[in-house]
């Protein structure tokens, strides 16, 4: 591995943000960018790429406000709707560009204080393959109150500095270039309209070897809509998410040999389901964990073969 691959001082980052039709979200991310940018200029020089998934180029006005504020800040084109697309074109870029990393954030995400500097610290200090942080979701004022103290919006996984994680997604990750030699731009559009592109992804990350560790400092708040903060959501999304591995998994191993896998997830999701449920007397806050575990068990049962097209519309309107 190459000192440039494991982490150091001194090398080019490329921070990525996918993008379609979010103007508000994005100006206050890369607002915030700009901060970050300038706190971290010590541990490394810093590109940020937003890539507009619309081909009628919407964010086109938001970058250049951005840059004219002193952002180093690109605006790249990618016109095939659909995040799969999306993130090939956040890996190009990053490619293209030399970078030492690329940095996965998303549109609706904006960094706290020092997000930056804790995720390029962890990064340098283990030379590994893959870091994440942690993102905490910001509710609307008129959320429920169990959206707030069931937890299930905040993408935290407890675990110490540098502990090591089986899977990473895309919503706060840093990919060493080591990762992007090996994968490249391999999203698969088979996800187009179902998610869990990044999980396939990085699941094959994990298969070839590379190592991903916990930044816990390295925080991300994130937008919470509306529509999300409803039980009808929470089970769905579990749902998809459960398909979304399951379909993954027949992808990378076959159905056949991938099944005791997923038939294993699925009792350990349905078993801990059935526990919160249980021990939470009947809470709404408490058992709503249990409620997203019951939805990943039952998309991991029966949803592979025809997991749910939550993006579908999303995609054909754009």
């Amino acid at each position: 591995m190459t000192d440039a691959a494991a982490g150091g001082e001194g090398h080019h980052v490329v921070v990525t943000v996918p993008t379609c039709g979010s103007p508000e979200g994005l100006a206050r991310l890369l607002t915030h960018l700009a901060e970050q940018v300038r706190d971290a200029a010590e541990r490394a020089r810093v590109t940020v790429v937003v890539v507009d998934n619309d081909p009628s180029e919407r964010a086109r006005d938001t970058v250049a406000r951005a840059r004219r504020g002193g952002l180093a800040v690109e605006h790249v084109v990618e016109p095939t709707a659909g995040i799969p697309f999306a993130r090939n074109a956040c890996v190009r870029a990053a490619l293209a560009r030399d970078a030492d990393a690329l940095i996965f954030l998303d549109d609706d995400e904006w960094p706290a204080p020092g997000w930056l500097a804790a995720l390029l610290a962890t990064w340098q200090r283990t030379g590994a393959d893959i870091v994440q942080g942690p993102a905490r979701g910001v509710l609307p004022d008129d959320a429920p109150a169990w959206a707030a103290r069931s937890g299930v919006f905040d993408k935290d996984r407890a675990l110490p500095e540098a502990a090591p994680i089986r899977t990473a997604y895309s919503y706060n990750t840093l990919v060493a270039r080591r990762v992007l030699d090996a994968l490249g731009p391999t999203f698969d559009p088979v996800f187009r309209y179902t998610g869990s592109s990044d999980h396939h992804w990085f699941k094959q990350a994990a298969e070839a070897g590379m190592r991903a560790v916990w930044s816990p400092a390295a925080l991300v708040y994130e937008e919470v809509g509306a529509h999300r903060a409803r039980l009808r959501w929470v089970l769905a999304r579990g749902y998809r998410v459960g398909a979304g591995a399951a379909r993954s998994a027949a992808l990378r191993r076959g159905a056949l040999r991938a099944a005791p896998r997923v038939l294993a997830l699925a009792v350990a999701n349905g078993g801990y389901a059935v526990l919160r449920l249980v021990a939470s007397s009947w809470r709404r806050a408490a058992w709503v964990e249990g409620l997203r575990r019951a939805g990943i068990a039952a998309g991991l049962l029966v949803g592979g073969p025809r997991p749910p097209q939550e993006y579908r519309r999303r995609v054909h309107v754009r």
